[in-house]
């Protein structure tokens, strides 16, 4: 099960399952996308909607990042990064309380043959919501675990 480490500013982040992270980024990827709002301007100009949208492909396995260290580069990004997450999070609610195997065998559509798993059951969402909350306090340096500590599969 390939894991990747999430940080932000320091050597402070989160361990993840790279196919849960990826689920996460898909629906991040897709709010974003189908947004438009002064905020979404400066992602879709810069590289990273591209870098997004890559690692929800599954292009960086065991090594995922957004690189947000050079992206939220002022406190305007990183408020709009939020209130991004904050919006998506709302949105993703919205799937219910599972999202169907059919459902994400169809994201994993969208991946190259060589990196696509299939899905057997359902996943909670319940469980990406909780990414949304870690994201934020990634981003507002609340997280305390650094690369060294216990990696917490089920998230």
């Amino acid at each position: 099960m390939a894991t990747s480490f999430i940080k932000y500013k320091n050597a402070n982040g989160f361990w993840i399952d790279d196919s849960l992270f990826e689920v996460f980024l898909f629906f991040f990827y897709e709010y974003i996308i189908n947004e438009e709002n002064d905020v979404v301007i400066w992602i879709k100009e810069s590289k990273l909607l591209e870098l997004i949208k890559e690692n929800s492909l599954g292009y960086y396995g065991s090594y995922m990042h957004l690189n947000l260290d050079y992206y939220l580069d002022n406190s305007k990004k990183e408020e709009g990064f939020k209130l991004l997450l904050r919006n998506s999070k709302t949105q993703l609610a919205l799937e219910g309380k599972l999202i169907s195997v059919k459902k994400l065998n169809f994201i994993e559509s969208f991946k190259p043959q060589k990196v696509r798993i299939t899905w057997l059951k359902p996943l909670e969402v319940e469980r990406l919501l909780k990414i949304y909350k870690w994201m934020e306090d990634l981003i507002e340096g609340k997280i305390n675990i650094t690369a060294k500590d216990k990696v917490d599969y089920y998230f």
